[in-house]
């Protein structure tokens, strides 16, 4: 679809509001595993960092709506009519933030399993089995991420460019 191309009003809320947040989906996922397993967790100037990236892309998206559409008045940096949720770079460099705090997340998982098995004898108890469930439903996730967004550049699934991304958050939905 065209930048400009459709005229209901909804469309360029839509166009320039970032509905993706691959950059804030690992970090926050990695806080919340850490501080269920840690109860002293505290959320620190440190953590803020981690969410960088993806404040930076929010004020990116700012940016481009108040150049595009009250400075200048038309489509300049989404003159090519994608949306950059769908950009290549985009994609990829979420796609491997969101790996990382995946690895993250389940290093620490199985630390504090290796921990609570030496301290306690009810360990079983404190083992928090729906964080592990999750933990091993996250590369799935992250494997229909891969996939559908590989198939979205064959031909096949080129029309599909806008429509496709539903199956994904669909699929995504069913896993979670």
């Amino acid at each position: 679809m065209r930048a400009g191309s459709d005229n209901h009003p909804y469309h360029d809320v839509l166009f320039y509001s970032p509905l993706q947040h691959l950059f804030f989906i690992g970090p926050i996922i990695s806080f919340y595993v850490e501080s269920q397993l840690n109860p002293s967790f505290n959320f620190t100037k440190r953590h803020w960092l981690h969410l960088l990236a993806g404040g930076l892309l929010l004020l990116y998206s700012v940016v481009i709506f108040v150049t595009d559409k009250i400075l200048l008045h038309q489509y300049y940096f989404l003159e090519n009519g994608e949306s950059p949720d769908f950009a290549l770079w985009y994609q990829s460099a979420g796609f491997l933030s969101m790996s990382l705090y995946f690895f993250i997340s389940i290093r620490y998982f199985r630390l504090y399993q290796k921990l609570m098995l030496q301290v306690v004898s009810y360990a079983g108890e404190l083992l928090f089995k729906w964080v592990r469930n999750f933990l091993y439903a996250f590369p799935g996730m992250l494997l229909l991420r891969l996939i559908f967004h590989a198939g979205s550049y064959t031909p096949v699934f080129q029309n599909m460019r806008y429509m496709g991304p539903w199956w994904e958050y669909f699929s995504f939905a069913i896993i979670f």
